[in-house]
C-alpha cells in the first residue's frame, strides 16, 4: 500500500474524531444553557405554599420576568420549545407536589400568548423592560404607547383598546 493512502485513513479518522468531539461539545453547551435558563425561571417562580401573598407590584414584576425568561428559553430551544413542559419543569424544580401547578401553568400560558399577540416578544425595548420586571410599553399596533399591567392576566393600562378582550 502506498504511504499516502495510509496517511489518508489517519486524516479521515482524525477528522471524524474531531467532528464527533465538536458535536458533543456544542450539544453539551446547549444542554447546559437550557438547564441554566430553566433554573433561572424556577427561581422566579419560587413561591412556597404558606408564604405571605406578595404586593401587586412584586407579583407584576415576577410576571414580566417570567415572560422574558420563557422567551429566552423559547429562543434557545427553537422548534423543540414546549411552553407547558418548560413551565412544568421549572415548577417541579421548586416544589414537585405543588397543588397549584396547573393553575399557575394555565395563567402563565395565557399571559405568554397575550404577550405574543401584542407583539411584545418581538420588541427589543419591551423585552428589556420585562427582563427588569418593569411593565412594557407597546410599540406596535393601535395600542402604541400603552403600558401593559398585570392584574392576574395581562391587560392594557387604559381602556383605549379596540379589542374588548383586553379590557
Amino acid at each position: 500500500m502506498p504511504p499516502l493512502i495510509g496517511h489518508f485513513w489517519k486524516f479521515l479518522l482524525l477528522a471524524l474524531v474531531a467532528t464527533g468531539c465538536w458535536y458533543w461539545w456544542t450539544k453539551s453547551q446547549t444542554q447546559q444553557a437550557y438547564a441554566f435558563e430553566i433554573a433561572q425561571l424556577a427561581e422566579i417562580l419560587d413561591y412556597r405554599l404558606g408564604d405571605k401573598p406578595e404586593p401587586d407590584e412584586k407579583a407584576a414584576e415576577r410576571t414580566f420576568k417570567t415572560l422574558a425568561a420563557l422567551h429566552s428559553i423559547a429562543t434557545e430551544a427553537g422548534e423543540k420549545f414546549d411552553l407547558r413542559a418548560t413551565i412544568g419543569e421549572a415548577i417541579a424544580l421548586n416544589n414537585p407536589s405543588n397543588k397549584h401547578a396547573k393553575i399557575l401553568t394555565d395563567t402563565i400560558v395565557n399571559n405568554y400568548k397575550a404577550a405574543q399577540n401584542l407583539g411584545l416578544l418581538d420588541d427589543h425595548d419591551a423585552m428589556w423592560r420585562m427582563r427588569q420586571g418593569s411593565p412594557p410599553v407597546l410599540g406596535l399596533g393601535p395600542w402604541i404607547g400603552e403600558r401593559l399591567i398585570d392584574t392576574g392576566t395581562l391587560k392594557l393600562e387604559h381602556n383605549r383598546s379596540p379589542n374588548p378582550q383586553l379590557h
